[in-house]
């Protein structure tokens, strides 16, 4: 650290030498008395005159290379371009790892088709089948910036959010194959017979989906429980497998009472799963027996009767 440091501390030095101590020699070269105080000292005067010249000519022979270099990471289309099966748009910008820059055509070379990993568009433009202003690959997936709101293999997405699809590696270059893999939900969507509002998000596994409201004030109702923070899970064909929530509302259950921020959830029908931690704990009314910190109790909805009270350490998959 400390080489870094001096390293950090003569290189500022030397800049500042070089930007402030050139322009102040060149003002005492035109002042007739400075002048002569420098001619009396032609050596020292020399070296410092070169060293101010090799510091500032080497700045700013890198900010003009730096500064061409993004140029040729960074070129916009004259002309419609096709990569594989991926095409864009004259006016197109494109950011390509390798400073690559296009052929006389306007052609891309293959090495640096490969490298690219945003293209921002002027007009929204077609990928996909989906009307998108900007794309950006990461990884195996690429992000778009949806121009309105679009159904997106079967999922209503919201206008000016972020679409991510995923993509094998030799499908990076062909729209056509990507995946669907998360968006934000247009604000009244119906899924799994809830309604989902604004700011909530699908997300696809290799299972299923995740639907998703969180850290949002606005609370969701499900089974007219008035919830936040939801979770809910689907399987492939889009049927509900559970969901998890915190209530926002105190509610009583049979003999049991439960506080707003209780976890509650649902894994089979027509039952109720709560869970304890240590700022949130159900109470039975009527013996007034505390359900204890990291246990879950199981009531059917209808009756409030009481299936099962288990450590969460015995939980399986299907109780929550």
């Amino acid at each position: 650290m400390a080489i870094i440091a001096l390293v950090y501390i003569v290189g500022w030095t030397l800049l500042l030498v070089g930007f402030i101590g050139l322009p102040m020699l060149l003002i005492m070269f035109c002042v007739p008395g400075w002048r002569g105080a420098l001619l009396r000292h032609p050596r020292k005067t020399s070296v410092l005159s070169l060293v101010c010249i090799s510091v500032v000519g080497v700045t700013l022979y890198q900010v003009i290379t730096s500064y061409h270099d993004n140029q040729r990471r960074h070129p916009k289309l004259a002309h419609a371009l096709q990569v594989e099966g991926l095409a864009l748009p004259a006016g197109a910008t494109l950011h390509l790892e390798t400073p690559e820059p296009l052929d006389e055509r306007g052609r891309l070379s293959a090495h640096a088709a490969a490298s690219l990993t945003e293209a921002e568009f002027v007009a929204p433009h077609t990928v996909a089948g989906l009307s998108v202003t900007t794309l950006r690959f990461r990884g195996s997936e690429v992000e778009m910036k949806l121009a309105g709101d679009q159904l997106v293999q079967g999922w209503s997405c919201k206008a000016g959010s972020r679409l991510t699809m995923n993509f094998e590696v030799s499908a990076r270059l062909q729209p056509d194959l990507w995946q669907f893999n998360r968006c934000e939900l247009v604000a009244g969507t119906q899924v799994a017979g809830v309604v989902w509002p604004a700011d909530s998000q699908v997300y696809r596994l290799d299972t299923g989906y995740v639907l998703s409201h969180w850290g949002q004030a606005e609370a969701m109702s499900i089974n007219g429980l008035a919830l936040k923070n939801v979770e809910v899970r689907l399987n492939v064909q889009r049927q509900l497998l559970n969901w998890k929530a915190q209530l926002t509302q105190p509610m009583t259950l049979g003999e049991w009472q439960y506080p707003a921020g209780m976890r509650v959830g649902q894994s089979s029908p027509h039952t109720l799963v709560f869970r304890s931690d240590r700022y949130y704990a159900g109470r039975n009314v009527r013996t007034g027996e505390t359900l204890e910190v990291e246990h879950s109790i199981q009531q059917r909805m209808t009756d409030g009767i009481v299936l099962w009270i288990k450590p969460d350490a015995e939980l399986k998959a299907s109780d929550w």
